[in-house]
């Protein structure tokens, strides 16, 4: 009798790990804070109320559009597709059969490389930010698309 994986036949959904969110909206707040609220209190304390209203509100805006922009990734992994979406792109798909290549490329950027996994296959090629996902997230797709260095 063979033991079936159950983690082969179910969809698995992964988003970005709550600790992403905390880590990095508390960082958008503070530097709003520091940018745009000190400099208003200290550098010019008789400044109109409105305007520090508006800033604060300014600084407090900040971090939900980064608790936004990190609520568009996803991957989703069923028995046949990959699905991926990120903020600056639609949801993107994939047959797992259909992959001919998949690899880890750095894409060159102002700050620096970014690791991505780009996953090909004869209709399509995907480029999923694999880092803000969970380790478990990381290795359930490696795993799925077999990853070849």
């Amino acid at each position: 009798m063979a033991i079936i994986d159950p983690t082969n036949y179910m969809q698995r959904t992964y988003k970005v790990p709550t600790s992403t969110y905390f880590g990095l909206g508390l960082f958008a707040s503070g530097l709003a804070f520091l940018c745009l609220i000190v400099p208003v209190l200290f550098a010019y304390p008789k400044d109109s109320q409105a305007k520090i209203l508006l800033l604060s509100i300014t600084a407090v805006a900040i971090p939900i559009a980064v608790i936004c922009w990190l609520s568009r990734f996803a991957i989703i992994i069923t028995p046949d597709t990959l699905i991926y979406s990120s903020p600056f792109c639609k949801e993107q798909s994939v047959n797992l059969t259909a992959i001919t290549n998949s690899k880890i490329i750095i894409r060159l950027g102002i700050i620096g490389g970014q690791p991505l996994l780009e996953v090909q296959s004869k209709e399509n090629t995907l480029r999923i930010n694999f880092k803000v996902f969970s380790h478990e997230a990381r290795k359930d797709l490696f795993n799925s698309v077999k990853v070849q260095n």
